[in-house]
């Protein structure tokens, strides 16, 4: 889900374009956080990066987003 929403965002210009063509299954999770914090109990928290950003190390292009169903 994050790839997805990742490669809608480059391609609204939201976030820097790939060098190359990027697939939004060519996304990957590098990391997911449920916290506790109080109010935002359901939130999720997740950065993800394309495959070819993570062979390259460019970790400049990750990109982040939370999810919160109230």
């Amino acid at each position: 889900m994050a790839g997805r929403e990742a490669a809608r965002t480059a391609a609204r210009g939201e976030l820097p374009a790939p060098d190359t063509d990027v697939r939004p299954e060519d996304w990957v999770c590098l990391a997911q956080w449920e916290h506790g914090l109080d109010g935002l109990e359901t939130a999720l928290c997740s950065w993800s990066t394309s495959r070819q950003d993570l062979a390259a190390q460019r970790f400049d292009r990750v990109y982040a987003s939370m999810t919160w169903n109230p």
